[in-house]
Formats: structure tokens, C-alpha cells, sequence
């Protein structure tokens, strides 16, 4: 575009195993307890209500290296194991 947006909201739920939690509850304590290990790593995560509860909003923009995107991936997919 000649004209790109400065940034994007890429908005996602964390499905362990490819499934994600029964309930709303259990979602979002998965999302929150991912979020709260991710933002003392350096990671800038939020989250917000979903139909199927928290779901994890990540800002991107045209400036971020892949490595950074992948480290990302790399740990909520590490945090994730745990929960």
C-alpha cells in the first residue's frame, strides 16, 4: 500500500494442543498467567474479553524484525507449557 497503517493489532487465543480451555475462566487465567510471565521478559502483551474469554492483543508494526515476532511466539509457546 502507498499509504500502510503505522501499526496492527494482531489479536489471538493461546490453545494448548490445539484446544482451547472449556470455559471463559479458565481462558482467561491461561491468557493473564501467560501475560504476567511475558511482561518481565521485555515482551509489551495485553489482553481483552472475548466470547471465549481473555484472548492476547499484540501491537505490530512495519519497523518489527521476524526474530522478534518468533521470540514472542517462542515465549508464550515455553510460558504456555506450564499452565
Amino acid at each position: 500500500s502507498e499509504n500502510p497503517p503505522p501499526c496492527l493489532q494482531v489479536c489471538f487465543y493461546y490453545a494448548k494442543a490445539g484446544q482451547l480451555k472449556a470455559s471463559k475462566e479458565e481462558n482467561t487465567k491461561v491468557t493473564s498467567g501467560i501475560v504476567n510471565a511475558l511482561i518481565p521478559m521485555g515482551f509489551m502483551v495485553d489482553y481483552a474479553p472475548g466470547d471465549k474469554g481473555s484472548f492476547f492483543r499484540v501491537v505490530v508494526n512495519r519497523e518489527m524484525e521476524r526474530g522478534t515476532i518468533d521470540g514472542l511466539i517462542k515465549a508464550i509457546e515455553e510460558v504456555g507449557k506450564g499452565l
